[in-house]
């Protein structure tokens, strides 16, 4: 299984579409069934999932963010497994990536410091509780 098809349905959440692919996982947005509303759900790559060392990486990696309790930082809703694909929960945040506002057009001053102090607040907040971040990017910062 390379990606999932809208409509697909992993537990009780339906797919709506991708939105992303990184070395590790693939990005959803979905709608929780359930509670009615929008999700993202990130599922880690299926070569990845027989490996128990990158469902470990991939479920430590919803335990830590769960910990964390910041207006910059994404909440975790929910991890889990259906037929042998892990999955993590997390708000649908409309906006768009920092790459798209960037679009190789420089910032304005005032905007770029706004946003590299929101940013800057929320690694000082995951840096205090020792968790370290690996993956900082505009792609993965919503605005």
């Amino acid at each position: 299984m390379s990606s999932l098809a809208p409509g697909t349905t992993i537990s009780h959440y339906r797919i709506i579409e991708q939105l992303g692919q990184g070395g590790q996982a693939t990005a959803y947005k979905a709608e929780d069934t359930r509670l009615n509303r929008m999700v993202v759900i990130k599922t880690l790559l299926p070569e990845l999932s027989s490996s128990e060392n990158a469902r470990r990486r991939f479920e430590r990696e919803a335990r830590l963010a769960s910990a964390l309790d910041h207006q910059n930082i994404c909440a975790i809703y929910d991890i889990g497994e259906s037929d042998g694909l892990c999955y993590i929960v997390m708000p649908f945040i409309e906006g768009r990536t920092l790459k798209q506002v960037i679009n190789n057009q420089p910032l304005e001053i005032l905007s770029a410091l706004s946003i590299a102090i929101q940013v800057a607040d929320a690694i000082a907040t995951a840096h205090s509780r020792g968790i370290i971040h690996r993956d900082i990017k505009p792609n993965n910062i919503i605005v």
